[in-house]
């Protein structure tokens, strides 16, 4: 995220509050987070135990901790969520329901 002003005398509030952050633990990363190939099919299961080890996927280090993404849009929301994959690209890359 890009500050609107060069002025280095005025605070980077936003760091200063990512900072207040990193020591809490109820706002740490989940321990066991996995992500798995885009065309592994997900088992049925409540979570990801049964699924195969070798589809997972490493994750890029991100080379700025502070880089922000902002989604201007639609976000769906329901009381079901695709657990495939497949499922969530497709929706996810249909122009019509322009969606997050």
């Amino acid at each position: 995220m890009r500050r609107l002003y060069i002025d280095q005398k005025k605070p980077d509030r936003l760091a200063e509050h990512l900072k207040l952050l990193d020591g809490m633990e109820e706002y740490q990363q989940p321990a066991g987070d996995r992500f798995y190939a885009a065309n592994y099919p997900h088992t049925n299961g409540q979570n990801c135990d049964q699924c195969d080890t070798h589809s997972v996927v490493d994750r890029p280090a991100r080379r700025n901790h502070r880089m922000l993404h902002f989604h201007y849009g639609n976000i769906a929301s329901g009381n079901y969520v695709p657990k495939d994959v497949i499922i969530q690209d497709e929706y996810s890359n249909d122009p019509k329901l322009n969606v997050l």
